[in-house]
């Protein structure tokens, strides 16, 4: 049927900062390296809105090691960038 259906899901613990912020960087600027816009901050579908720019979303569950970056969300959102 094509290469959705081709392989086996694969699922990994994230117990390290570095290795959470390197997935959120790949998976947010999936749409950058798609070509689809030039800034990440321009797709309205991404939690980079919420991580980086702090903008409110119900949707997002906080992991602890994001939490960790700051005690306020919009220094959160700085550090985070």
């Amino acid at each position: 049927m094509g290469a959705i259906w081709e392989g086996r899901f694969k699922s990994c613990l994230v117990e390290t900062e570095n290795y959470l912020f390197t997935l959120y960087r790949y998976i947010e600027m999936n749409p950058v390296k798609a070509k689809m816009l030039k800034d990440i901050a321009d797709y309205l579908w991404s939690s980079y809105q919420h991580n980086a720019l702090g903008e409110e979303d119900s949707l997002i569950a906080e992991h602890e090691l994001y939490l960790g970056l700051a005690e306020i969300s919009a220094l959160r959102a700085e550090h985070y960038q």
